[in-house]
């Protein structure tokens, strides 16, 4: 019996350190980034859209939609032609994801992604990726951003202070929707 319960904690042990290894957010986030995917999922399934509004600020003009839990804000840049799509999830009234989306200019189907996971307004994790084809060579005489068209000034930083820009802004117009509508 010892040695059976022994390798059973041997065994756990084992798993406990490889899935700290292969899971890419870190043990104490796991949890909370699914839940906030788990939400995510549970609200673009069932968002139906309340109001909507335009803003116009510095050389970007920006399209706001106001859904039950989430808004979703098209950005275009008019100096570089860049297009944002950033969707902001609240949970409780609190921000807990924005989900931004650079569209390739040069493909209708790709994108570059950037994921920000919130916790009392404040950023704990983020993530950045790129829809790409896989069959599509890369030449060594372009680079990533020359071959997809993607605008490499909008990087991490960028737009970790123009999400929470635009978050600030939108949050206005929500609440003096709300207090001028009683929505």
């Amino acid at each position: 019996m010892f040695k059976v319960a022994f390798i059973l904690f041997y065994l756990t042990s084992c798993l406990n350190v490889f899935a700290q290894r292969v899971n890419r957010y870190g043990q104490a986030d796991t949890t909370k980034i699914f839940a906030i995917n788990h939400f995510k999922y549970h609200v673009d399934s069932t968002a139906v859209k309340k109001d909507s509004l335009m803003l116009d600020f510095d050389s970007i003009d920006v399209d706001v939609k106001y859904f039950d839990n989430k808004t979703e804000t098209t950005s275009f840049f008019r100096k570089s032609n860049s297009v944002l799509r950033i969707d902001f999830y609240f949970d409780n009234c609190k921000l807990s994801l924005a989900d931004v989306k650079e569209r390739s200019p040069r493909f209708d189907d790709l994108y570059a992604a950037s994921i920000f996971y919130f916790q009392d307004d404040s950023i704990f994790y983020s993530d950045y990726h790129f829809k790409v084809r896989p069959c599509m060579g890369i030449p060594l005489d372009k680079s990533f951003f020359d071959l997809y068209g993607y605008n490499p000034n909008l990087n991490g930083d960028l737009l970790k202070r123009y999400v929470r820009e635009l978050y600030s802004k939108i949050k206005n117009c929500s609440q003096h929707w709300v207090w001028r509508y009683g929505g």
